[in-house]
Order: structure tokens, then C-alpha cells, then sequence
């Protein structure tokens, strides 16, 4: 009996190391059943969310109104257009004042040198008094020497510079 005792003795104890391990191994995958539960929660959650946005955006796109987004973009091109039509006439009206400029522009030089030249013929008759007296050359020839470098393309400054120049003896 005592053979037979310590044999069920042994497969008991085998029996509860067995029955141990399994619970183990059924608390562990409990464990991972939980975790994975939990997961499994979030995402139903999130998606519960993300329908839930989803929803909400398509309410505020019916809201805005497809006519409303049509409106918007009519008017932009009527805008674009009339972009255009103003850029092609600030470029003609930039060529006709170009070109009123260019016109102008010589007029406007053809003052100046005349002033200039107005001073000039002044300061040429005082000086060639003087010139007259100290080189012994009559007025009517200073004046003649004046008109001589003009001809030749000196500007009258140029030729009032040159005058003292040439008078004076070699």
C-alpha cells in the first residue's frame, strides 16, 4: 500500500505541477487578452472619432454650399480678367508716354542749349572787348573766330575756352 501511496502521491503532485503551469500559462494569456482588449477599445474609439469628424466636416461642406464655392471661383476669373485687361493698358499707356517723353526729351535739351548758348554769346561779347584791346584784334574778327568753331561742331562753352587760346601769339 504504501508503493501504491507514494506512486499516486507522485502523479498527484505531477498533476498539480501541471495544473500550476497551465494556470500560468492562463493568467499570462489572460493578461495578453487584456492588453489586447484594450487596444482593440482605442481603436474602436478612434474610429468612433474619425466617423464622428468625418461627419461634422461633410455638415460644414453642405453648409458652404456648392454655389456659394461656384460664386468664388466666377469671380476670381471675372477678377483675372480684368487683371489682364488693366496690366494691357498700363503697357500702352507706359509705350504713349514713352514715346511723348522721347519727343519731349530733345526739346527739353534744345532749351538748355539754348540758354547755355544765350549765356555763352553774352560772356563771348564782354570778353572779346577785352580780347580786342589786348590783342589787338578787332571785335568783328573775335566774333568770326567764335563762329568758325561752332561750325567746326565746338559747343559755344567749348568755343569761349578756345578763343584765348588761339588769339594768343605763337
Amino acid at each position: 500500500m504504501n508503493k501504491q501511496y507514494e506512486k499516486q502521491k507522485k502523479e498527484l503532485d505531477e498533476l498539480v505541477d501541471k495544473t500550476n503551469e497551465t494556470t500560468e500559462k492562463t493568467i499570462k494569456a489572460s493578461e495578453a487578452y487584456k492588453k489586447q482588449q484594450i487596444r482593440l477599445n482605442e481603436t474602436a474609439t478612434a474610429i468612433a472619432k474619425a466617423k464622428s469628424e468625418t461627419k461634422k466636416l461633410q455638415d460644414e461642406m453642405d453648409k458652404l454650399n456648392l454655389r456659394g464655392i461656384q460664386r468664388i471661383v466666377s469671380f476670381n476669373d471675372k477678377l483675372s480678367e480684368k487683371i489682364k485687361s488693366s496690366r494691357k493698358k498700363l503697357i500702352d499707356y507706359t509705350v504713349k508716354f514713352s514715346t511723348v517723353l522721347s519727343g519731349v526729351t530733345p526739346i527739353i535739351k534744345g532749351i538748355g542749349a539754348a540758354a547755355e548758348a544765350t549765356k555763352n554769346v553774352a560772356k563771348m561779347q564782354a570778353e572779346s572787348k577785352e580780347m580786342s584791346v589786348q590783342y589787338g584784334v578787332s571785335q568783328q574778327k573775335i566774333a568770326g573766330g567764335y563762329q568758325e568753331l561752332v561750325k567746326r561742331g565746338y559747343s559755344s562753352l567749348q568755343a569761349l575756352g578756345s578763343m584765348k587760346t588761339m588769339l594768343q601769339p605763337v
